[in-house]
């Protein structure tokens, strides 16, 4: 999808320029804009000299300069040359500084070259802050040779991005005298763009038009060089704003009909792209045309499914001519004519929420779901409007039901759990609160699966695996319920593999002993992908689906086998089908676009987008794919204007902000998206997920300080929620705050003392610093008995066992805690460090040896580049070498004597 604003700053970045700020000439912000009624007799004001000026009426006239001659025997001095020839290798060699350095020597020996002084700009162009050089390096090097396009282009773009409008278009119209952009050079349509633009800002509206219309011109017949242009190529795929810029100026040039001709232009080439609506409707209102804009603002509201955006357009084009009052009405009598067309139920019940009636939009949007129970739009806004009112367990119920109704939504509804759990403007559900809904009977089963999943959201194992159980147990069978199960088999990595096979034939067993036989044969099929036998679990899901089952998440795991299997044409073909069936579900999509991506089959990724945009405009993860397509085509700028939007807009949810946040990470901008957050978090301080990632944020960056005092401000708000403050000590304990580490977990054991993570850890913390050993043991004890084959768990008691000299003991627990040579996926390296030192004590020096390189094998087979392991595989080395040569081993110390 195409975006005006990320167009603009794209092709600035392109151009090697930092962010333009485009104005747009004829765009005013309407909330000042009287309604007819109330606005006096205008008498319209003549247009200005400037702007009625033609390009070659502009003053004043233009020639370029002839170029500076050197004497035959005028040549450059060597140590410049070697100078410059190290510049050169030391950008090879990705050294800017150095490369400034030689260059600044260079140009200092030879201030008469051309191409030193424009390199030196180019280099000055790249850092921070040195756009002043970087400008003065250039006027030196056009004082020499001013005949040429980049040189022109460079200085004219500089001083745009000043504001230094005079000097802009000065330079950009000698920009249009090279003898390179006379000879259609694949530059030509960037010096004609920023032209445009520069005039445009200063008044020369018929000159501006000009120079736009010339660029349409020549990009709707491009030349192989031009095609071959990535900055060209940006401006092709965006003629729509283009045109757009044309209406504008046409309107304010008083030629209304021939704006309006260019609009519909701009719109039948970028009909998806919302920001040139936006950009129409504002400009229309602008001159007043209230019909033209209230219709092409209604006409987004159904294009873009009623999205936040376009119901805050129709709003402002309705309030702007006076007539915001009728707008429930004009919707309310559109949707009672097109009662098909979703998009004018969805606005319509968000007016009614926003003029805070409620009673109303409720009664709409309950309506329309008892016709359509799978419209999760519909849930979600029913389930906003008991948020607003605070009422969690109201919106807590009205998810269960719904995915009691169509169990297929359950992987749809995820999202609106997760919105609803994490502490928020509005609060959050509690846990405990979950726990305590009543439900009817029928809903029972779901209730628990859901309860389950958010245990495991707050790392409450022993709650999930109970509330699993629970479910498991209910008859009718729920299917979800098993299917939870299974996928939960496994997760032990201590048990031997042979028992969670067992376990996952068991559970198909008792399916088809239910009377489930589809239910038996996909649970068989899961466990066969597990296990990587496409073909077989392919069978086995084809199977299921054959008697049956047609659940969407049979329906995926069976493309990922046919997939796997090497059945790709049956892969694909599944998931456009499933994504015509269920249009708002995102992981088909993102599948699907991942595969083709994967295969550089570019079209075909650009088709999935296309229908992903088609049916959900303004979905964070599409925006979030279009944007990395942005960054990964060059147009970085342009992919940072979408990812600050989905940050700003949409950061109730971490899985949209950790990827946003790799993205700017990848692009070496971390703090830009530090800044953003920062935005959010001043207008949304209790947005709990934007929060969260803003403080792994600045710890990546190192600002430690900024993030214990978010940390800190972000525990006060939550501060009768053991949840949420448990999620906090990870980020207390990564920024050295072992203190206050274990002051937060004291205050979660309170207010919960069944949490087993909170206890598990504050005993840890208390043994591994050799303090408290008489409270640590029994708080660890409390959570192995409630997850008695937690690892991490298994562990903490281990080690507590070891520092207080019981070494027999804690050898016990840490076997359990590693579990079976035969047990799935590998040992945490930090266990088998701990085991290795037991041994050690017990005068096992053998295996001790085999823990510790078996566990520094590990570390360095995965690459694994985080400060602990890091420091742990230091250790362990260190410890190594002392056992080869013979000296004493530096294990951990014991607090008691040691008594063996």
């Amino acid at each position: 999808m195409n975006r005006f604003f990320s167009f603009v700053l794209g092709i600035a970045i392109l151009c090697g320029a930092g962010c333009a700020h485009h104005q747009q000439p004829s765009t005013q912000n309407v909330a000042g804009v009287s309604p007819p009624s109330q606005m006096m007799p205008e008498v319209e004001a003549p247009l200005s000299v400037e702007a009625t000026l033609s390009l070659d009426q502009l003053d004043p006239k233009l020639q370029l300069s002839v170029p500076q001659t050197l004497a035959a025997d005028d040549v450059p001095p060597a140590k410049a040359v070697d100078l410059y020839a190290q510049a050169r290798v030391a950008l090879l060699n990705e050294d800017p500084a150095s490369a400034l350095h030689f260059l600044e020597e260079a140009v200092s020996l030879d201030p008469r070259s051309y191409e030193l002084h424009f390199e030196l700009g180019q280099l000055y162009q790249r850092q921070p802050s040195s756009d002043q050089q970087a400008i003065a390096e250039f006027e030196k090097a056009g004082a020499i040779e001013p005949d040429h396009l980049e040189l022109q282009l460079n200085l004219g773009r500089q001083y745009f991005e000043k504001a230094q409008y005079v000097s802009a278009i000065r330079h950009l119209r000698l920009a249009l005298l090279t003898h390179q952009y006379l000879a259609d050079d694949p530059r030509d349509p960037i010096a004609d763009f920023f032209l445009g633009n520069a005039l445009s800002h200063a008044g020369y509206d018929t000159a501006s038009l000009e120079i736009y219309r010339r660029l349409v011109s020549r990009l709707q017949s491009p030349n192989m060089a031009m095609r071959m242009s990535g900055e060209a190529d940006v401006l092709m795929d965006h003629l729509g704003a283009l045109h757009g810029e044309i209406g504008d100026l046409l309107l304010k040039l008083r030629r209304v009909k021939e704006g309006e001709f260019e609009y519909a232009e701009a719109l039948r080439i970028d009909p998806d792209d919302f920001d040139l609506r936006e950009h129409i409707v504002r400009a229309l209102l602008v001159e007043k045309k209230w019909t033209l804009a209230q219709q092409d603002a209604l006409d987004s509201v159904m294009r873009f499914h009623a999205g936040a955006q376009s119901l805050r357009l129709v709003r402002e084009a309705y309030r702007a001519s006076g007539e915001e009052n009728r707008l429930a009405d004009v919707l309310a009598n559109a949707y009672q004519n097109q009662p098909r067309n979703r998009s004018l139920l969805y606005a319509l019940a968000d007016l009614l929420h926003q003029q805070h009636e409620d009673a109303k939009a409720e009664q709409v949007l309950a309506k329309a779901q008892k016709a359509n129970p799978s419209d999760i739009s519909v849930i979600h806004r029913r389930m906003g409007i008991f948020e607003d009112r605070g009422d969690m367990i109201g919106a807590a119920k009205l998810l269960i039901a719904a995915a009691a109704a169509d169990t297929d939504l359950n992987e749809e509804l995820g999202p609106l759990w997760n919105e609803l759990i994490h502490p928020s403007d509005h609060g959050s559900l509690l846990l405990s609160q979950l726990s305590q809904v009543e439900v009817p009977s029928s809903q029972k089963a779901v209730k628990l699966i859901w309860l389950a999943r958010v245990a495991r959201v707050w790392h409450r194992e022993a709650i999930a695996r109970n509330a699993r159980q629970q479910a498991l147990s209910i008859q009718p069978i729920c299917r979800q319920a098993y299917r939870d199960e299974i996928d939960n088999i496994g997760d032990l990595p201590q048990l031997p593999r042979e028992q969670d096979d067992a376990a996952a034939q068991a559970l198909a067993d008792r399916a088809a002993t239910a009377g489930d036989a589809a239910l038996a044969a996909e649970l068989r099929g899961l466990w066969l992908s597990r296990r990587e036998h496409p073909a077989e679990a392919a069978d086995a899901l084809a199977k299921a689906i054959a008697q049956g089952d047609r659940s969407v998440e049979t329906i995926l795991a069976h493309a990922d086998a046919l997939r796997a299997s090497g059945d790709l044409k049956g892969f694909e073909s599944l998931l456009w089908k499933l994504i015509s069936d269920r249009p708002s579900f995102s992981l088909p999509y993102l599948e699907l676009y991942n595969y083709y991506l994967g295969l550089k089959m570019d079209q075909q990724a650009d088709r999935v987008l296309a229908r992903w945009f088609e049916a959900d405009p303004g979905n964070p993860s599409a925006l979030e794919l279009q944007a990395q397509a942005d960054m990964e085509a060059g147009r970085e700028s342009g992919g940072e204007a979408i990812l600050s939007r989905i940050v700003l807009q949409d950061s109730t949810d971490t899985d949209i902000l950790e990827p946003a946040g790799l993205m700017y990470a990848q692009a070496h901008h971390l703090d830009r998206f530090a800044q953003l957050l920062e935005q959010r978090q001043k207008l949304h301080p209790r947005s709990w997920p934007a929060n969260m990632v803003l403080l792994d944020t600045y710890i990546q960056l190192g600002r430690n300080e900024d993030a214990k005092e978010l940390a800190d401000s972000t525990r006060s708000l939550w501060s009768n929620d053991p949840d949420a403050l448990y999620g906090l000590t990870a980020v207390y304990s990564n920024i050295g705050q072992r203190t206050v580490t274990e002051d937060v977990l004291s205050q979660i054991l309170k207010l919960d003392p069944k949490h087993a993570g909170a206890a598990n850890d504050l005993g840890f913390s208390w043994a591994d610093a050799g303090v408290n050993l008489d409270k640590a043991e029994p708080l660890i004890r409390k959570a192995v008995d409630q997850e008695p084959q937690n690892a991490s768990f298994l562990d903490s008691l281990g080690w507590v066992l070891y520092k207080r000299g019981e070494f027999s003991q804690a050898k016990t627990y840490l076997d359990r805690a590693v579990g079976p040579e035969s047990s799935e996926g590998d040992p945490n390296p930090e266990i088998l460090n701990h085991r290795g030192d037991v041994f050690y004590r017990l005068g096992d020096e053998n295996s001790a040896k085999t823990d510790w390189t078996r566990a520094a094998k590990w570390i360095k087979d995965k690459k694994q580049d985080d400060g602990d392991l890091k420091t742990l595989y230091q250790a362990m080395r260190t410890k190594l070498q002392q056992l080869e040569t013979g000296k004493p081993v530096s294990v951990a110390p014991v607090i008691q004597k040691d008594t063996n």
